[in-house]
């Protein structure tokens, strides 16, 4: 065992004396994820819209982002044709990456803060009547 170790470590030593190092790691490792809190509102009035878009949104904002949806409720009316992403915190730099990977353009962002954010949301997600046609365009082939 000890002529194990004593060959491992001379080799190591070998490399480091001829410069050798690691291969660097593959930028895909690289990628490290951001946590988003999130609200889910139905504002198109059909039932279900606001879970079935929770888990459209959580299948495709990887890797990029974990999407944490703390609620799913009913928007103010359930007018809504289009759908939106509001940010709910004066820093929103990622606004439309997230919003790019759910299937939205950057015209469907808005920024309007939350009085009371108990919830420390980031974004409230208010769904439309067009989410099923935003679903069907993010999905895999």
């Amino acid at each position: 065992m000890s002529l194990g170790v004593l060959a491992f470590v001379g080799s190591f030593v070998i490399n480091i004396m001829k410069g050798e190092s690691a291969p660097a790691p593959d930028s895909a490792e690289a990628i490290v994820p951001m946590a988003l809190r999130v609200q889910i509102l139905n504002g198109c009035g059909i039932a279900g819209a606001a879970s079935t878009f929770s888990r459209h949104v959580k299948t495709n904002a990887g890797p990029d982002f974990i999407v944490d949806v703390l609620d799913e409720g009913n928007f103010e009316s359930f007018q809504q044709e289009k759908t939106l992403l509001i940010a709910r915190k004066a820093k929103h730099d990622h606004a439309a990456r997230f919003a790019a990977k759910i299937g939205l353009s950057p015209d469907r962002i808005s920024f309007k803060e939350l009085e009371s954010n108990f919830y420390d949301i980031d974004y409230s997600l208010v769904v439309g009547a067009d989410y099923e046609k935003l679903i069907a365009l993010k999905k895999p082939n």
